[in-house]
């Protein structure tokens, strides 16, 4: 499971091709993945909002949703694995299955690419490169259909 966030930021900086033009400069892409964090690693004393999303400190395959705010406790609780259960003051259920990553790294693909598109639409000239010559438009419209490859899957 992945759960540092250099090694996401990596993967997400080396998928949207960040340091190519239209560039995304670090900031960004960190924005981009704090905006498509889905889980946290549970920690002591903390505290959690009703549908805060956690995965144990050590992993157990599943994941967990917070159902009662409140403040964890001191030491991680014994996780069930299903049900509902206390810790501290908060109230967790139990989800089916644990995370590939704590973030929706799909999702900040797709974002990426639609930021990297907005960022050429923006510019509306025309990129010349020695003997190479880019309309924007074009770089736009390569950056929505690299989007595309990352768009949200719906189910039916």
């Amino acid at each position: 499971m992945l759960t540092d966030s250099a090694t996401a930021l990596a993967w997400l900086q080396r998928t949207a091709q960040a340091s190519v033009y239209p560039t995304l400069d670090t900031a960004t892409c960190e924005a981009i993945l704090a905006a498509r964090q889905e889980y946290t690693v549970w920690a002591a004393d903390t505290a959690y909002t009703y549908g805060d999303r956690v995965v144990p400190t050590t992993p157990d395959g599943h994941a967990y949703r917070c159902v009662g705010s409140g403040t964890s406790g001191a030491t991680a609780p014994d996780w069930p694995g299903d049900g509902t259960f206390s810790d501290g003051t908060a109230v967790w259920e139990t989800l089916p299955a644990q995370p590939d990553s704590l973030w929706d790294l799909r999702g900040a693909a797709y974002d990426a690419w639609n930021t990297k598109a907005g960022i050429a639409v923006s510019g509306g000239v025309r990129v010349t490169a020695g003997s190479l010559s880019v309309d924007t438009q074009s770089v736009a419209q390569a950056c929505r259909e690299m989007a595309a490859r990352y768009a949200p899957v719906g189910v039916s």
